[in-house]
């Protein structure tokens, strides 16, 4: 979930062109070392990304001229303008709020001290909107400079909080890292026969440590990996009772569909707590399991108190 650093966005960039080269993908023309430098130090989506694909890169280069207009002008200022807006309401607003509840209120380290329900729930929230307002306006900000000499950058987020399950997540967040993870790390395992639940945890694993090599991210990586295996096979028995409807579950099934829209919302906010909740494993390590514990023993504790049952 965290952003990735320069180095490694470069590192991708090289593993995916000499992938590409050992494939024998990149026509022989192309192979210059003009368009490899242009490729490999391309300043707006260099940093952070997008991360680029060497032919969609070339394509988009060879056009840039003829698609520049000054309509580009006035989209790239105003799509660098939204990058900015959002960072400056992250670290105007949202980085303060974050660094009171997490490091004044020792928030990972004592998250029993942590007196409001909602603060510690909402804290985990807080933190990735943190990440995905300062990302995703990072790359408003090299879509927009790219787009002012005509290039067309690929697009990196599609509104991932509209997502109604984690794969559906995966597709919207950091896409252009995530179809990377997919071509060079999922599919390869799976031509090569894996179990597909053990190449999910593998593709996250790798995702987690491109991110940062230490435990808490490892263990998000297994995590979000198990989630994904989780939600594709929940997704494929769904659509074996669509096809035989006249199974008993099935009929409960339409019956729950029939109630719309409120089967979206549930599976909506199902995607969006365990998409970012799964974060404080990453964001605190041990800490993170001593808050997930406190977010499981409060509510606990009142059903047991309402129930009469201490």
């Amino acid at each position: 979930m965290p952003q990735l650093n320069g180095i490694v966005i470069f590192t991708i960039r090289m593993m995916h062109y000499f992938s590409e080269l050992k494939r024998d993908t990149i026509p022989r023309a192309e192979r210059t070392l003009l368009n490899f430098i242009a490729f490999a130090s391309f300043g707006p989506t260099l940093m952070q990304g997008p991360i680029e694909r060497f032919h969609d890169f070339q394509a988009g280069l060879a056009r840039c001229h003829e698609r520049r207009t000054r309509a580009d002008v006035g989209a790239g200022l105003a799509r660098i303008g939204l990058g900015l807006m959002k960072n400056v309401f992250c670290v105007a607003v949202l980085l303060p709020l974050v660094l009171k509840i997490v490091v004044d209120g020792r928030y990972y380290e004592a998250p029993a001290r942590v007196q409001s329900y909602a603060v510690l729930f909402f804290c985990a929230h807080l933190q990735v909107l943190w990440i995905y307002l300062h990302f995703s306006g990072y790359c408003d900000i090299a879509i927009g400079l790219a787009r002012l000499v005509g290039y067309r950058a690929v697009e990196n987020f599609d509104q991932p909080w509209l997502a109604t399950s984690l794969t559906d997540m995966w597709r919207r967040w950091h896409i252009s890292f995530s179809f990377i993870l997919r071509d060079y790390v999922f599919m390869p395992l799976v031509r090569q026969r894996w179990n597909t639940t053990i190449s999910l945890v593998v593709t996250f694993i790798v995702c987690a440590l491109l991110h940062n090599l230490n435990l808490g991210y490892l263990l998000w990586g297994v995590l979000m990996g198990l989630m994904v295996a989780v939600n594709q096979k929940w997704s494929r028995w769904m659509r074996q009772l669509d096809r035989h409807p006249t199974r008993r579950l099935a009929a409960v099934r339409q019956a729950w569909l029939r109630l719309a829209p409120l089967p979206t919302i549930c599976a909506w906010a199902l995607t969006i707590n365990a998409f970012v909740l799964s974060g404080l494993v990453a964001f605190g390590g041990q800490g993170g399991f001593r808050v997930a514990w406190e977010l499981i023993r409060r509510p606990a504790l009142g059903l047991a108190d309402a129930l009469g049952w201490r």
